[in-house]
């Protein structure tokens, strides 16, 4: 079903407006240190790019503008804060050779680029959430904002309505299409990924699974990005979640010592230990 914004989706220059902001935190599990995030006015989708460097984010900008414009979405207005991040030559050559005009916000003036406040609000909220639930280290921040991102384009927007006059989300404003939420999974949960048959030991007795945690979804390939015991991570398909425990299971085993006294019948023995 089509998706009208209350300021006209689609109909309305400014719907092809994209905005951006960048985030700087503390060293992540992967070794980022910021992130910027984009929003698509007309759909309110999001999308986040890990970096490194703040530096990054010229290429960044370049790459996501061609992704959009790729899905039929031409950018005509770039606005960002005023930040040397967003003010590099290069950057700006190739934002007038594509027909984009940067609308800088100005100094100490948020307002100005309210779109992506607020968006960068609402998305620490949730990674903030994700990781104080899931009971991870704040270093796995970089896990979470992807989450948050993948659930966010998936949830309605009260700025959107479909035909029906029922809120919608960013991913069916821009496909047009309900997003299938049977992926959806508690951040951080235990889960019991499949071990390919390849990497098994030899003989058939080998483990088919293993326990590890469920920390992003991979669009790309369709799996989940998990975390093993060992913190290493991996793209990965995951047989069975446990949506409700957020650690690796401790596997006790009970040991039964069986004494044999000096002399004993070998059927008492047996008999006693069956007992046991």
């Amino acid at each position: 079903a089509p998706v009208s914004h209350e300021s006209g989706f689609n109909n309305n220059e400014n719907s092809l407006r994209l905005h951006s902001d960048v985030k700087t935190l503390k060293a992540s599990a992967r070794g980022h240190e910021c992130f910027v995030m984009f929003t698509l006015e007309g759909s309110r989708s999001v999308a986040i790019k890990l970096m490194r460097k703040k530096s990054e984010v010229s290429q960044h900008t370049k790459n996501h503008i061609k992704h959009l414009k790729n899905k039929g979405i031409a950018i005509n207005q770039f606005r960002s804060d005023g930040g040397g991040e967003h003010t590099p030559d290069e950057l700006q050559t190739w934002l007038v050779e594509n027909g984009v005009a940067w609308n800088p916000s100005a100094a100490r003036t948020p307002e100005n680029n309210g779109a992506s406040e607020r968006g960068m609000r609402s998305m620490m909220d949730v990674v903030r959430s994700m990781l104080k639930h899931a009971d991870l280290p704040d270093t796995h921040w970089c896990h979470a904002a992807n989450a948050a991102t993948h659930t966010l384009n998936r949830s309605p927007h009260a700025a959107l309505r479909n035909a029906s006059g029922q809120t919608a989300s960013p991913y069916e404003a821009e496909t047009g299409y309900q997003p299938d939420m049977s992926n959806l999974r508690t951040f951080g949960c235990t889960c019991v990924g499949h071990i390919d048959r390849d990497v098994r030991p030899p003989g058939g007795l080998g483990a088919r699974g293993k326990h590890v945690r469920f920390v992003s979804h991979d669009e790309r390939c369709g799996t989940h990005i998990v975390r093993t015991k060992s913190g290493e991570e991996k793209r990965m398909r995951v047989s069975k979640f446990h949506e409700k425990m957020f650690e690796f299971p401790k596997m006790q085993r009970e040991k039964n010592e069986i004494t044999t006294p000096i002399g004993a019948d070998a059927d008492d023995v047996l008999r006693r230990a069956r007992a046991s």
